[in-house]
């Protein structure tokens, strides 16, 4: 496949096309991350999707993503990946 444009390479780490089921595993592992399921080592080894990209994506309909994990994705969004393990856990 070829690619087009270019990444930064300090901003983008894993870009790639992703099947729908793909993007549902993604915000899956994001959801666990902002709920404190899983430690900064494992996110950081098979990480989901970045947090912000987890409302546009609830709304055009690629994801499924319930109202309490949307929120504490979009808490996880505006919080320092340095603070990610601080990121007060709710109840799922």
């Amino acid at each position: 496949m070829e690619r087009h444009g270019q990444t930064a390479e300090d901003e983008v780490t894993n870009a790639r096309w992703c099947t729908p089921a793909q993007l549902q595993e993604l915000i899956e592992r994001t959801i666990d991350q902002a709920h404190g399921r899983l430690t900064e080592n494992k996110f950081r080894d098979h990480p989901g999707i970045e947090p912000v990209w987890g409302q546009w994506l609830r709304d055009v309909g690629y994801i499924r993503i319930s109202a309490a994990d949307l929120q504490s994705v979009e808490v996880l969004a505006t919080t320092p990946p340095s603070n990610w393990p601080a990121v007060p856990m709710r109840e799922t």
